[in-house]
């Protein structure tokens, strides 16, 4: 099945998103996303949904089964359990770490040290 916009009408457009289901398995969910439009600026966008990050092919629930499945397996055999690709698992790991990782928190920082200086 593809996964991304199959169908596009006037009210909006539909998508297939990976699910994790029960089973932890992957299933397909087709839904549809109503376009709106700003009456002051005549601005169209897509109504947000709250169980997908935008612009991707799986809900965040999926991401959250194939990061748990991560902590104890290898990316080929998450992507082979879920009947996904190597990519789309290494995507998910990738925009984890980002969040995770990206910029810390510096606020309450009070000291820092150099271990080496060459």
């Amino acid at each position: 099945m593809y996964v991304g916009n199959t169908d596009r009408d006037a009210a909006g457009s539909r998508f297939a998103l990976f699910d994790a289901s029960s089973s932890a398995r992957r299933e397909s969910l087709i839904i549809a996303v109503h376009r709106v439009e700003c009456l002051k600026c005549g601005c169209v966008r897509q109504v947000k949904i709250p169980f997908a990050s935008p612009r991707r092919s799986c809900t965040k629930s999926f991401e959250r089964c194939a990061l748990e499945l991560s902590r104890h397996m290898t990316i080929q055999d998450v992507a082979h359990y879920l009947s996904v690709s190597w990519d789309t698992i290494k995507d998910i790991q990738a925009r984890y770490l980002h969040r995770r990782f990206d910029k810390p928190k510096l606020s309450k920082l009070k000291r820092i040290a150099i271990d080496e200086i060459y």
